[in-house]
């Protein structure tokens, strides 16, 4: 029950999370999520159309946040690979 309990109350925040705030936050927290459970902290390339989705923006808005985040060295592509986060700079815009 307590296990149940504690995934359902992660899940709950996950949604409230990517749910609330500007775009560019959400992107940022869905990062860093993501950056949280990966191993060697590089997460996988993920599609535009599943960013956008999973932060409820168009799949344009999530192209242009995550080309603006490259811009910006808050996400550097290791190879073909991923993405290594730069968790600093991306706390600092959650």
């Amino acid at each position: 029950m307590r296990r149940w309990q504690a995934s359902l109350d992660e899940s709950e925040s996950f949604i409230t999370e990517l749910g609330t705030g500007h775009a560019e936050t959400r992107l940022a927290r869905l990062l860093l999520k993501l950056d949280a459970h990966s191993e060697r902290h590089c997460i996988p390339n993920l599609l535009r159309e599943d960013i956008a989705a999973i932060i409820g923006v168009t799949t344009e808005t999530a192209s242009r946040l995550m080309a603006d985040f490259r811009r910006r060295k808050l996400v550097d592509e290791v190879a073909s690979k991923g993405l290594r986060c730069n968790q600093a700079a991306l706390k600092s815009l959650v």
